[in-house]
């Protein structure tokens, strides 16, 4: 991404505010949002040590508000709050956005624009399902979306036209957050730019079409490209850049799709990844079942069984079939091959 146009561009949208009056008609008052989920299994490992029974807990609580201001803009924000410490990290995404009829431009810890208008096989839910699961019994983790951090970037997300919109972002200190530094002596807070190497900055962009086609037929189409820069000295498998495209089919009850991935390393590139999955919906139940494949790291299997209660609750039941290869990565262990075959069921609670 050219870093000139971005702060031009950017520069150009800033002065747009500056010339109209920004007294807003209300403050922002924030309203509590967020999820809850638990779910537990039965997992059947080749692996000899591990167990068989699990219990496992997944949950945010999301603070967010707007306001119209005189001039017409909208201004927003939201800080989503962890249910459990995450490796010390209380917070997961949190942005302010201005929104108008030139579009969006969010700032903040976000996920790459890539990710943000992506679309992947159609799912009964992402409980335990293969592409990007809350919940892994084999602990085996694949996707077809660009793996990033929630990186300190700017945002800008077109009006959408004719069902089209696109996006694109920036995260000048690569992975690193937005977050004031420690306290220094004289007790004021610190703010200094990460020690990040340019080349490591993130850039990406992304396409999305939702409309529809004959016969009642809707589409959503999506591709997406992201750069993280050059691998870390250290790390020369790290992926480099990442290419997503998916496609999904809906018509009637039933929905049909696919998505796929390809990465780069310095080294050596990843197999690509990809996923297929059909979904049936019949008033309040969704049956899926879905495949997603990684050449020498995995196969995971699902068949999926989704009812929703009502006022956001609703409750998952899954069957899964984890082929895992010697090479891959499960968990943090590197182990031997280790098929692992589950039965799980979980309650979700969206508030």
């Amino acid at each position: 991404m050219n870093k000139k146009v971005l702060l031009g561009t950017t520069a150009l949208v800033a002065a747009g505010f500056a010339v109209s009056d920004a007294k807003a008609a209300d403050p922002i008052s924030l309203s509590v949002g967020g999820y809850s989920y638990w779910a537990g299994f039965f997992a059947d490992y080749d692996a000899d040590n591990l167990g068989d029974l699990a219990i496992r807990q997944e949950g945010e609580i999301h603070f967010k508000g707007s306001t119209v201001l005189d001039n017409g803009l909208e201004v927003g924000v939201r800080i989503e709050l962890e249910g459990e410490n995450q490796n010390g990290d209380q917070i997961d995404e949190s942005w302010a956005y201005v929104s108008g009829s030139f579009g969006t431009l969010r700032v903040g810890n976000d996920d790459p624009a890539a990710i943000q208008l992506a679309t992947a096989a159609p799912y009964p839910d992402y409980i335990f399902n293969g592409n990007s699961p809350y919940f892994s019994p084999s602990g085996a983790f694949l996707t077809t979306f660009p793996e990033a951090a929630d990186a300190a970037s700017l945002i800008y997300f077109t009006p959408a036209l004719g069902g089209l919109s696109v996006a694109v972002s920036y995260a000048p200190e690569g992975a690193n957050e937005a977050r004031a530094g420690g306290v220094g002596d004289s007790g004021a807070m610190s703010a200094y730019a990460a020690a990040v190497d340019s080349d490591n900055q993130i850039a990406s962009v992304g396409i999305r079409y939702d409309g529809s086609m004959g016969m009642d037929m809707g589409i959503a189409a999506a591709a997406g490209w992201t750069d993280f820069g050059d691998a870390p000295a250290d790390d020369l498998d790290a992926v480099t850049d990442v290419m997503n495209v998916g496609l999904s089919l809906s018509m009637g009850s039933f929905s049909v799709g696919g998505s796929y991935a390809d990465r780069e390393a310095d080294v050596d590139d990843p197999e690509p990844t990809y996923d297929i999955g059909v979904t049936y919906s019949d008033g309040p139940m969704t049956l899926g079942v879905s495949w997603i494949t990684q050449d020498e790291e995995a196969d995971l299997y699902r068949l999926q069984l989704a009812y929703d209660l009502g006022a956001g609750v609703s409750v998952n039941s899954a069957i899964g079939i984890d082929q895992v290869e010697p090479t891959a990565t499960r968990g943090g262990l590197y182990a031997a091959k280790d098929d692992t075959t589950f039965v799980g069921t979980s309650l979700i609670v969206n508030f």
